[in-house]
């Protein structure tokens, strides 16, 4: 499955967070985990690009190749079989077609990819209008935890306006933050030092 993401976010304090949850209730809630997979020399890295798998409460899974598009991410997604779910991702990456089809075409080999990161998320998500969505993120990883929102939108015409408007109604400033698969990787490297 492809999809083009196209998205806006910012961490917010955990005050900022319980408001927004209070304010926009009711939400669907969604526990994920999150495995970040790269080659030891940080290739996808280099090409601006992130692979994750992420386990669901219920069990199931998807594999997620983001890469740069013209406007926001592309996003390739497979579902993850029974088989690959009972996989010791440690030792090797699941073979997915389109995702390796994606990979080689950045010239990285998916035999070299490895698992260097994890990240357990509570989400809570709301579709506000439609096509635009918001996700209300508490993550944790490393001895850490953090605040994020997250804006899906369909373009950033409608969505960029929107989301200016929505940080002023709720008297929220912008900070920009680097990206989960990031945060969780630097927390990581600094518990190591």
């Amino acid at each position: 499955m492809f999809n083009n993401e196209i998205e806006f976010k910012t961490l917010l304090t955990r005050n900022e967070f319980q408001q927004l949850k209070t304010k926009y209730t009711p939400f669907t809630k969604i526990w994920q985990k999150n495995f970040y997979f790269d080659t030891p020399d940080f290739q996808l890295k280099k090409h601006h690009s992130g692979l994750r798998i992420r386990l669901f409460s219920n069990h199931s899974a998807e594999a997620t190749l983001k890469t740069p598009a013209k406007v926001g991410l592309l996003e390739t997604t497979e579902r993850l079989s029974d088989e690959q779910l009972s996989m010791d991702w440690h030792k090797k990456f699941p073979d997915f077609p389109s995702i390796n089809q994606a990979l080689y075409s950045l010239n990285v080999n998916p035999e070299h990819l490895s698992l260097f990161a994890e990240l357990e998320t509570e989400r809570f998500e709301k579709e506000l209008e439609q096509e635009i969505c918001i996700m209300l993120d508490h993550s944790q990883y490393y001895g850490t935890e953090d605040f994020e929102l997250e804006m899906e939108v369909p373009n950033l015409k409608i969505g960029q306006p929107f989301y200016k408007r929505f940080l002023k109604d709720n008297n929220l400033s912008e900070r920009r933050t680097i990206n989960k698969i990031a945060r969780a990787a630097k927390q990581k490297e600094n518990n190591l030092l």
